[in-house]
């Protein structure tokens, strides 16, 4: 897996012999020619004798194709044995840590066929706002659902080991993003986005015009574009993940949810 290196000079291995397999004449000079360096350079870089600047981390992982998560981590390793400050390592290393958090807790599919409704995520969420309660009433009034329904939630969520009981409160494992495996065509994430759909639909009519927002866009495309639509879609909900949850003062508890379907049939 990508997040398991422990360091940088791992994945640039791996993406050589990923390279190489494909064509087995594919040399380290070749590899250095596309990410724009010299074979003696990349040589060392491989060998730990030299290291990469951040410009160049963000450059490669460019050239390498990484999604934004990947650049993100790719860079962090680079940052926490190449920093220009003790501090800059330090802080490079307990990002690295809760890099480590996300991927752990990447949920299986097992797992989601479990938590596959809105309620679950949105207490999970809840527990992360300033002044959160450890009460079943005050969820329960939070998020308008039954005191029966909010200790359903609150149980399989301590018991999958998603919150935890400390220090006389409900918390959070950690804050990153709760994730599943992309392009499985599964019967529960259909039901869990088939209800964010509806409550998004409610909300249009319940919630001032301040507080939401809905865009749709209806243009003509080329179809072989998908991927790369799709591709930029999950890689704005990562960076738009890491500015709102960045705060400190968090006081709501919001879903952002894009769609993209083709109005017509094809015959």
């Amino acid at each position: 897996m990508f997040y398991d290196h422990n360091n940088y000079r791992d994945i640039l291995t791996e993406e050589f012999e990923k390279r190489k397999a494909h064509n087995p004449n594919y040399s380290l000079r070749a590899f250095s020619r596309d990410l724009k360096t010299s074979p003696s350079r990349l040589s060392e870089i491989l060998q730990g004798k030299q290291g990469l600047s951040a410009k160049k981390a963000c450059e490669i992982a460019k050239i390498l194709n990484f999604n934004v998560m990947e650049t993100d981590f790719f860079s962090t390793l680079v940052e926490s044995e190449h920093g220009r400050s003790q501090m800059a390592k330090k802080s490079a290393k307990l990002r690295l840590k809760k890099f480590g958090m996300q991927e752990q807790r990447r949920l299986s599919l097992e797992l989601f066929e479990i938590i596959s409704h809105w309620e679950y995520l949105a207490v999970a969420e809840l527990m992360l706002l300033n002044g959160a309660k450890d009460s079943i009433k005050w969820v329960a009034t939070r998020l308008k659902i039954s005191e029966e329904r909010a200790q359903e939630c609150i149980d399989k969520l301590i018991s999958t080991g998603l919150l935890k009981r400390e220090k006389g409160r409900l918390q959070r494992i950690d804050d990153s993003l709760f994730m599943w495996p992309t392009e499985i065509p599964s019967a529960s994430i259909k039901n869990y986005h088939k209800e964010i759909i509806l409550k998004s639909l409610g909300a249009l009519f319940t919630t001032q015009l301040h507080e939401r927002e809905y865009n749709s866009l209806v243009v003509p495309i080329d179809a072989a574009q998908i991927g790369t639509a799709k591709k930029m879609i999950r890689d704005f909900t990562v960076e738009l993940n890491k500015l709102l949850t960045g705060s400190r003062r968090r006081n709501r508890v919001y879903c952002f949810s894009t769609q993209l379907f083709p109005m017509d049939e094809i015959s």
